[in-house]
């Protein structure tokens, strides 16, 4: 039986890939914390005795899945942002690519940086 450690790796990691799912759903692509969620839980894996590691087979090809149907979400996210691009004018472009790209601030200049 694989550790309760793991459970919770593999728990986090398809709850993180769900979260990400969402996002896209909100028009956002925030996909922070997908890649070490995921690389956190493979490591918990390879860590346990062949068995157990054995045992959590199936449980990785159902993240896998779930990580290439975001994958194919975010295709298509894209796909839907490039046609919407494509009737626009360049400064209409940057603005519309801008909005839809970015879900976080910008990083403010320091105050002895903006000259």
């Amino acid at each position: 039986m694989a550790s309760q450690s793991t459970d919770k790796l593999r728990e986090a990691a398809f709850s993180c890939v769900a979260e990400c799912r969402q996002n896209l759903k909100e028009g956002r692509s925030d996909l922070s914390g997908l890649e070490r969620s995921v690389r956190d839980y493979c490591v918990a894996i390879a860590a346990l005795p062949k068995e157990e590691g054995v045992a959590q087979e199936a449980h990785l090809k159902a993240l896998m899945q779930e990580v290439e149907r975001l994958s194919q979400e975010l295709a298509r996210m894209q796909e839907a942002i490039r046609q919407e691009l494509a009737g626009l004018g360049r400064i209409q472009q940057a603005n519309v690519a801008y909005h839809k790209s970015y879900t976080v601030a910008p990083v403010p200049i320091p105050k002895d940086e903006e000259d």
